[in-house]
């Protein structure tokens, strides 16, 4: 039967619950600080807020043009203040900036409860699985973002909500189960309704219901039938290709009929966004006259962007290399436990064995040192915005020499054959290439290094992981607080004066 919210009450247990109790007092507690410290709508908010204002007083057919996302976090918040009012409550208190604040606690907490609900169902044997969807959920920009009203807690609560009721689905009887994977689809239609990228992630589960039920009925054909040694041993992506992605797209090609008739609902919200993509001329709603942003850079000059070309898609290829340090901050104290370490070592001295081996290694170096000189473009907002951090990464690190993005580039090779490890133990091959074609959608189009772009990779990779121990678990956990309570203590008590003599505030 479909997931509901009242199947996920009835089965929560004790702990489960506790969690939550816990998770709704921090978050109070939390928003109505960041509501005394900052009072006035903040960075995205300017544009947030009042346009949600705007709704709540009926005016649906203003827009900002300044703004590139489609209205689905409006609505929400509309639909708060309307609700009020027909209850003789007073609709613009709904509508003030502490209230609107408020809906991304609630999407918040609901994330929480679908990161135990969907830890539950991808990892049911693992015996930490509420301290893993708490790590997850404790990731500092997601955390972060829950007391500013801002689009992402909403984005990935429908993302969450979409994957969960397509893992709901039991493949195996799965006619007297159709309305999943429908709503499913409807909740993916949301998450779109609040951020155009998430369309990537409506195609992702498609393609993850797609694996899923060929390796159900073709298992043995796409991978062998030494199927399970197949999917721990087959670490090079060259025999990925040549053999199981082969015998996957021959048999995706000979049951496509079926697989439409399976996937349908999805097929429907990718085909309408394709025909919107076309209509519009391009993914960003807003803009159509060029607007110019005013950032004071080093000097206290100003430093004029079109804000047209923040959204322009570029070959941005070293996101990726960014995102397995995301990645591998879930791992905390065991990233570089010695065990690890010697695992890396002996597969560098396998491969050097034979001559493929070797022709692998130069590839893999190659790759990424051509990747970091020709594909790891610096866009001038992030040189030029220093109330983010990327802006000192960059300015304090990167650019301190020619040769410092080079630096992290043995990092970079480890922390990916890392996630690879974890990603494996719990995940076919098949599964890992389509998150790498999802992530790879998502990211490297993008000119701009956001640390909430890989909201969204970071939390569902981290639940298709393998187990982690409880040590582990609670390591991290510690260690997003400690950062947590960093990032909002310098939010909250440590603004400054900006160049234009505004308020400003650091934030990821």
């Amino acid at each position: 039967m479909p997931t509901t919210w009242t199947d996920m009450t009835m089965t929560m247990t004790a702990s489960q619950a506790a969690v939550l109790a816990v998770a709704s007092v921090t978050f109070l507690a939390l928003l109505l600080q960041v509501n005394k410290h900052v009072d006035q709508p903040y960075m995205d908010e300017i544009f947030h807020a009042p346009q949600t204002q705007q709704y709540c007083a009926g005016r649906f057919h203003e827009w900002d043009p300044k703004i590139t996302t489609f209205p689905g976090l409006y609505l929400v918040g509309a639909a708060l203040s309307h609700v009020a009012a027909l209850l003789s409550w007073n609709g613009q208190f709904f509508c003030s900036l502490p209230v609107l604040r408020s809906v991304n606690v609630l999407f918040s907490l609901g994330n929480v409860a679908l990161l135990i609900r969907l830890r539950q169902q991808l990892a049911p044997r693992d015996p930490n699985g509420l301290l893993h969807a708490v790590m997850i959920a404790v990731f500092p920009v997601n955390f972060f973002f829950a007391f500013l009203y801002y689009t992402d807690c909403g984005a990935l609560f429908f993302v969450l909500l979409m994957y969960s009721q397509a893992e709901s689905v039991n493949l195996l009887v799965y006619p007297s189960n159709r309305g999943s994977f429908i709503f499913s689809a409807l909740s993916g239609a949301a998450a779109v309704v609040f951020r155009q990228t998430n369309i990537i992630w409506v195609a992702f589960t498609a393609g993850v219901v797609i694996v899923r039920c060929l390796e159900l009925s073709h298992g043995n054909y796409i991978y062998g039938y030494d199927r399970q040694n197949v999917c721990m041993i087959m670490t090079a992506v060259l025999k990925l290709f040549r053999r199981v992605l082969i015998n996957f797209v021959m048999v995706v090609l000979r049951n496509l009929p079926s697989l439409l008739q399976l996937v349908w609902p999805f097929v429907v919200i990718v085909a309408a966004f394709v025909v919107f993509l076309i209509k519009n001329g391009g993914i960003v709603v807003g803009l159509y006259q060029r607007t110019t942003l005013i950032l004071p850079d080093q000097a206290d000059s100003y430093l004029h962007l079109q804000a047209t070309n923040l959204h322009e898609a570029s070959f941005h290829a070293a996101q990726l290399l960014y995102l397995t340090f995301v990645l591998a901050t879930g791992f905390s104290v065991s990233l570089f436990a010695p065990t690890y370490v010697q695992k890396f070592a002996a597969a560098i001295r396998n491969k050097s064995k034979s001559i493929g081996g070797v022709v692998w290694l130069v590839m893999v170096v190659v790759g990424v040192f051509g990747v970091i000189q020709w594909f790891s473009p610096v866009h001038k907002f992030m040189l030029a915005d220093n109330r983010h951090y990327t802006f000192y990464i960059w300015r304090k690190f990167f650019r301190k020499h020619a040769l410092a993005k080079f630096l992290p580039s043995t990092l970079y090779m480890f922390f990916g054959w890392r996630c690879w490890i974890e990603l494996r133990r719990n995940r076919s091959p098949l599964w890992a290439l389509v998150y790498g074609i999802a992530v790879t959608l998502v990211l490297i189009p993008s000119p701009l290094v956001e640390p909430r772009y890989y909201l969204i990779p970071f939390v569902v990779f981290h639940l298709n992981t393998g187990k982690q121990s409880r040590l582990v678990l609670l390591a991290t956990i510690f260690g997003s607080m400690l950062t947590n309570a960093a990032t909002l203590y310098v939010f909250m008590y440590k603004p400054f004066v900006w160049g234009d003599g505004s308020i400003a505030r650091f934030m990821w």
